[in-house]
């Protein structure tokens, strides 16, 4: 099970955006990511979904889950349990916030 999606005004920020790929438009010319500078750090982008991005996340949120299921299906019930336990532990450690856990 995933985490539920941030809230719409839950911005990510970036010190340096990613390039994108020279043949392909961005998420922000398909309008799926609004970004803006950050106004308190001239280094930093602020990255927000747009309403036609926060619609795609549940058919994402699927996708990944297909590609989980078909990645971890050899692992045995018990075994993947353990997994999970031991991967929510290193992130609660580090105090990460923003990944989807359970």
């Amino acid at each position: 099970m995933r985490a539920p999606s941030p809230p719409a005004d839950w911005p990510i920020t970036w010190a340096r955006p990613a390039e994108p790929s020279p043949s392909s438009p961005t998420d922000c010319e398909k309008s799926l990511v609004s970004r803006d500078a950050d106004p308190t750090d001239g280094r930093a982008q602020v990255l927000r979904l747009t309403t036609a991005g926060r619609a795609l996340v549940p058919r994402l949120a699927a996708l990944a889950d297909r590609n989980d299921a078909e990645f971890f299906d050899h692992i045995a019930p018990k075994e993947r349990a353990a997994l999970v336990k031991t991967l929510q532990g290193i992130v609660e450690r580090r105090g990460l916030q923003t990944l989807p856990v359970d």
